[in-house]
């Protein structure tokens, strides 16, 4: 099929045309759609000025708002509109408004069960922004099944809106179906969360350790992080975790890393071990090295001593740093003489910034 030069030169001007075309279409639908949102924003700004000020939302704006927040553009104006009024701390007028909606949004939430994951979404994210003080009723098992045929985002944000509810019994039910169904959420996005919880976190941390032992590994790890941010009173369950053989690995450095920040002279004897079996090989040793800077002794300083001539880079990085940490800088530095090896004193060196790499203790 021949095309001519002219040919060629008009179907190029007719793509020019109709991508102007489009592009001025789509500006005019943009400039459209904005301003509908910004009228939708002004009208439910007059709602919650108006209601706000009467001490809590009337049985008229809850019929309203249970009517018009079915539809998701609805329910982004009135948060729109409900952020710019709502500071934080919240006033008491502002709290028992918020308060107030809670029977209206108690039939949304039925309603949005049914929709879209992104939808699901948002409404849980209005949820966790905007708790109510009387945790929400019925709210946080509705919230649950908005997990069925979720995403990710949509996950995180119902447990969010669970942590924000102070829903003990809905946070456990809803990390049990993620271990049941197989949903990996990552342990310091589980341990943030749960860190914010409007709750007893302390009884909340030993009801979920109580309960995640035969879960996965990553919800396990979730749980001691977030025990380790909020509590030192678990120290006896996860010490006898720590000796339990069975333990993983992940599991057994979370739970290092919890008597890092809340040392127990129990452990100790463990901690010693680690490093003595596992001086090569590196795995527990490189955690438990870094917790004996808080467990001082002369039983630690020599196994650190025998752990600065570990083949493994992170045991001797670990074992100079806890070394430098219980002691002053020439003790570290007599210890390394004791032991006779130029790699032991070229990482201390590194660790107190004398060496430019700590790769060159590797290094022929």
């Amino acid at each position: 099929m021949n095309f001519t030069i002219n040919s060629v030169v008009y179907f190029y001007d007719f793509i020019c045309i109709a991508l102007l075309v489009f592009n001025v279409l789509y500006i005019l639908r943009s400039g459209s759609r904005s301003r509908q949102e910004m009228r939708r924003v002004r009208a439910w700004g007059s709602i919650l000025d108006r209601e706000m000020g009467s001490g809590g939302p009337s049985e008229k704006c809850l019929e309203y708002m249970e009517r018009r927040l079915r539809r998701v553009r609805e329910l982004t104006a009135f948060n729109t509109a409900l952020e710019a009024r709502v500071s934080a701390p919240r006033s008491e007028e502002q709290q028992t408004f918020i308060d107030g909606c809670y029977k209206a949004f108690q039939a949304l939430a039925l309603h949005y069960q049914h929709r879209p994951s992104m939808e699901r979404a948002f409404f849980a994210y209005v949820i966790s922004h905007y708790p109510p003080r009387d945790g929400g009723g019925q709210l946080p098992a509705r919230l649950l099944e908005f997990l069925d045929n979720s995403t990710v985002y949509c996950r995180e944000n119902v447990l969010q809106a669970l942590y924000a509810l102070g829903s003990a019994s809905g946070i456990e039910q809803a990390l049990r179906m993620f271990n049941e169904r197989g949903w990996y959420h990552h342990s310091h996005m589980l341990s943030d969360g749960l860190t914010g919880f409007r709750g007893d976190r302390v009884a909340l941390a030993a009801s979920l350790w109580a309960d995640c032992r035969e879960w996965e590994e990553n919800l396990q790890v979730a749980v001691i992080q977030f025990a380790s941010n909020v509590t030192d009173t678990m120290k006896e369950p996860f010490r006898q975790a720590l000796a339990d053989q069975s333990t993983t690995v992940e599991v057994r450095f979370a739970l290092i890393r919890y008597f890092t920040r809340h040392p127990d002279e129990r452990v100790k004897p463990m901690l010693l071990e680690m490093v003595r079996q596992e001086l090569d090989s590196g795995d527990t040793a490189i955690a438990a090295c870094s917790a004996l800077a808080h467990y001082p002794g002369q039983d630690t300083e020599n196994v650190l001593e025998k752990a600065l001539l570990s083949r493994n880079w992170y045991v001797r990085h670990n074992a100079a740093q806890s070394l430098l940490a219980l002691g002053d800088e020439a003790s570290a530095y007599a210890a390394a003489e004791r032991v006779n090896d130029r790699y032991a004193r070229q990482m201390l060196d590194y660790v107190t910034g004398k060496s430019v790499s700590g790769r060159e203790a590797v290094s022929v």
